[in-house]
């Protein structure tokens, strides 16, 4: 099976993040990608899903996270 790959705003609308603070985590290394040039940045869905599923227990206390995957304060 392949993964179908997302670009950063895919992502952002995914987590309810802007797409400069995708690339930015994806920079800092909190969040996977890889590029495919050097202006090219792609994400595997899978990879984020996995990544959204390990981060929903270290979410801050006021925080909740709604069905469609963004964090509301």
């Amino acid at each position: 099976m392949t993964d179908r790959l997302l670009r950063a705003r895919e992502v952002a609308d995914l987590l309810g993040l802007s797409p400069a603070t995708v690339l930015d985590w994806f920079e800092s290394g909190r969040l996977p990608g890889f590029r495919l040039s050097s202006r090219a940045v792609r994400f595997r869905e899978s990879e984020v899903e996995a990544w959204v599923e390990s981060r929903r227990g270290e979410r801050k206390p006021q925080e909740s996270f709604v069905a469609n995957g963004r964090a509301e304060s």
